[in-house]
């Protein structure tokens, strides 16, 4: 979790574009909380949310996902934990090389 915070900062600028308060509120007391106790919040705001349009279908693509990543872990750990390190934190020769901010830009472009 090194780049956590890094990267929970740049989420903040799109998550303002349009929140509720409780997220704003959640956001702004993300250096007094640890991670976990960051995540397992943003998981219950999440969990217990009833202004997410389209939160069955988040749920059956983070299932998707999460079933990728296990298969994939079976398959050959170090590339899957390569792979996916390389997509949100680049390598270590060339941070410049993740993804995550083109594939967080373009779904904020595709849905606003």
């Amino acid at each position: 979790m090194d780049n956590f915070r890094e990267i929970a900062e740049e989420l903040d600028i799109y998550a303002r574009e349009g929140t509720n308060s409780k997220i704003a509120d959640l956001i702004s007391q993300r250096g007094m909380l640890t991670d976990e106790a960051y995540i397992n919040d943003s998981l219950g705001l999440w969990l217990n949310g009833s202004e997410q349009i389209g939160k069955k279908e988040v749920a059956k693509m983070i299932i998707m996902y999460l079933g990728l990543y296990v298969e994939a872990v079976q398959v050959n750990r170090e590339e899957t934990v390569k792979a996916l390190s390389m997509f949100w934190l680049g390598t270590e020769d060339d941070r410049e090389l993740e993804y995550m901010t083109s594939y967080s830009e373009y779904c904020r472009k595709k849905w606003n």
